[in-house]
């Protein structure tokens, strides 16, 4: 059978129906082509904490969160996933709550932006050459960027832009907020220290007062049971 991205909840999943022209895989294709989510994230990630662990009750959060994707996507709520240290899922979150989602739509999609796996620090070094070297290929990344029905903003906050490019980064923050267009943001960052990281306290203000905001503060807590 051909690996799919539907292989662990496929009900028809079987060596006969399995191949390359089933619709369902046409379609997760298309949508996988174009999210940018990195191939490692791509299919189903396991995560779990242990009951009375430091971080049940965030993960418990995160899983109702990501079962109400529809709804948050519907009224454009947003997602701040946060934690100094490395190994807490954080981006494992993110993508899990985007494959859903993925998951949902997969049947009625239009295919053109629905979601966008965005590592920060990359696309912030881009913003800046496009600064003196603009061209059509980072014109049409900012749009999607700008409008993509779900994003993930993965990193923010690990490394200080210039002016110049924490003011572009807020028009594409605020143009989305103000769209209702949901957006995850990743962060070792607590929220409160965001504005000095980014130099621009509005980014921190917008991101704020739209995202519901979970702490991840254990050691590294992935699992491989669901």
């Amino acid at each position: 059978m051909i690996k799919c991205w539907a292989e662990s909840y496929c009900k028809m999943r079987s060596e006969e129906n399995c191949n390359r022209f089933c619709d369902a895989y046409v379609l997760l294709r298309a949508l996988y082509n174009q999210s940018n989510i990195p191939k490692k994230y791509q299919y189903e990630i396991k995560l779990k904490a242990d009951k009375g662990s430091a971080d049940y009750n965030a993960y418990n959060a995160l899983n109702s969160w990501k079962r109400d994707i529809l709804d948050h996507i519907d009224v454009g709520d947003g997602l701040y996933i946060f934690g100094g240290n490395s190994g807490t899922g954080k981006t494992s979150w993110a993508v899990k709550i985007m494959n859903y989602y993925f998951r949902k739509i997969v049947f009625k999609t239009g295919l053109e932006d629905e979601g966008l796996f965005i590592g920060v620090p990359l696309f912030l070094e881009k913003l800046r050459e496009s600064y003196t070297e603009p061209t059509d290929s980072f014109r049409e990344l900012k749009s999607k960027v700008m409008n993509s029905n779900l994003l993930i903003l993965d990193d923010i906050g690990a490394e200080k832009p210039s002016d110049w490019v924490a003011e572009r980064l807020y028009t594409i923050i605020n143009h989305r907020v103000n769209n209702e267009l949901s957006t995850i943001y990743t962060s070792n960052i607590n929220i409160e220290k965001l504005g000095d990281a980014l130099n621009n306290e509005r980014i921190a203000s917008r991101i704020y007062g739209s995202t519901k905001q979970i702490k991840l503060i254990g050691k590294d807590r992935r699992r491989y049971n669901d």
